[in-house]
């Protein structure tokens, strides 16, 4: 039996992601769902207290994961899911994940990048993957154009 982790942080992005991949379905796989929930604001994560922050990132895993159970319910029945929700580092999740699965774990990072955002990496060794750094400065650009167009 094959076995995959998957890290999501964007449902959509991770339903195109996998719909090919759950369409082959030619071996048996154990399909690891790992739920990378959005980092909370500067502002609203100051005074946000823990429990509160777990509970909203549960909150935000079982939406994910509902409408994700659709597209998992197509396979047939050859794999079997199970959902994750990460907490901490992924790179020691990841860690863990092949400890208790095995060497043979392959890792897929269905994670969205964001414009100007850093992903965090899940393997040791990996660099960080950054979104679209040019991004930043057309935004700037455009929004301070805007505002002089308006002021006139």
């Amino acid at each position: 039996m094959e076995h995959i982790a998957v890290f999501i942080n964007d449902a959509e992005h991770a339903r195109r992601t996998l719909e090919p991949l759950l369409a082959r379905g030619a071996t048996p796989t154990r399909w690891l769902m790992v739920l990378c929930a959005p980092r909370l604001t500067r502002h609203a994560g100051r005074w946000t207290s823990r429990g509160a922050k777990a509970q909203w990132r549960e909150t935000w895993a079982a939406q994910a994961r509902e409408s994700l159970v659709p597209l998992t319910q197509r396979t047939g029945g050859a794999e079997s899911f199970e959902w994750l929700v990460a907490q901490g580092p992924l790179v020691q999740l990841t860690q863990k994940l092949r400890l208790r699965v095995g060497a043979g774990l392959r890792v897929l990072d269905a994670r969205r990048l964001r414009a100007g955002a850093v992903n965090e990496p899940l393997v040791a060794g990996q660099k960080p993957l950054q979104g679209e750094q040019e991004a930043a400065p057309w935004l700037a650009a455009s929004a301070l154009s805007l505002m002089l167009a308006l002021a006139d």
